[in-house]
């Protein structure tokens, strides 16, 4: 049976994986322009995947030019290219908020675009810029991955989908708390 100890002394294999986690959050925060709670799952989705691989004999350390490093990066960005592509398929038009109805009351739906206005203007960057890029300029999402820095349009995708939902979710409390008052 196969294990890291099999690669590294036991000793040395706490302080690999720390140090490891710092270089690598920094790297995938800085190529994917991820969050780092997502780097961070990534990290540890990857060193679960490198260690099932070095178990199963997937890894043999003189194929890999003796690099673990190297092969915990390579696991790591393919766990945060993973997580990017099941987050894009769940991504549908069901995502944006119902927008105000303009055959129903014209005060309430003016009241409704403010609000909707005022809360993209105070998530700030970049689901400012995501949000009126893809519902008022109608960018695509690899246009918006261009004109934002992002590596891929999965990115632009994703961060979307998360802005989407923090705009979502704070328009139907503050919608609430108005209809409460």
């Amino acid at each position: 049976m196969n294990d890291i100890y099999n690669i590294m002394p036991k000793e040395k294999v706490g302080p690999f994986i720390t140090e490891q986690r710092k270089m690598v959050i920094g790297f995938l925060i800085n190529k994917h322009k991820v969050s780092e709670e997502n780097a961070e799952e990534a990290f540890y989705r990857g060193c679960h995947a490198m260690l099932e691989n070095i178990h199963s004999g997937k890894f043999i350390k003189e194929e890999h030019e003796g690099s673990l490093a190297k092969y915990l990066h390579t696991c790591c960005e393919n766990q945060l290219l993973k997580m990017f592509k099941i987050a894009s398929r769940n991504i549908s038009d069901d995502d944006v908020p119902d927008w105000p109805d303009e055959s129903g009351d014209k005060v309430q739906m003016e009241t409704d675009l403010e609000l909707m206005e005022s809360i993209v203007e105070d998530l700030g960057s970049p689901c400012q810029e995501l949000i009126w890029g893809r519902y008022g300029d109608k960018f695509s999402a690899q246009e918006m991955a261009y004109r934002l820095g992002y590596s891929s349009s999965r990115v632009a995708i994703t961060t979307l989908s998360r802005c989407m939902q923090r705009l979502r979710n704070r328009f139907f409390n503050e919608r609430k708390q108005q209809d409460e008052e």
